[in-house]
């Protein structure tokens, strides 16, 4: 099963929350997640990695340059 999720580095740690939900309801198929970037850590890659490694998935980091964002609607509370 293939996901694809994308965030910045400020969002670090709901998303951890999501893939680990993903991994747990997953364990037993057989799971890509891609996530679209730009702004991530090393120290924060390092985490998803050791995140994946632990579930022996895979992970796939697309750097997304800045400017791709620039018509995205943002939706603001």
């Amino acid at each position: 099963m293939n996901f694809l999720l994308s965030a910045n580095n400020n969002y670090i740690l709901p998303l951890v929350v999501c893939i680990t939900s993903i991994l747990e309801n997953h364990k037993n198929e057989e799971t890509d997640i891609y996530i679209l970037q730009n702004d991530f850590t090393e120290e924060n890659k390092n985490l998803l990695k050791i995140l994946f490694k632990k579930y022996n998935k895979n992970i796939f980091l697309i750097d997304v340059a800045e400017h791709y964002y620039d018509n995205v609607p943002i939706l603001r509370w």
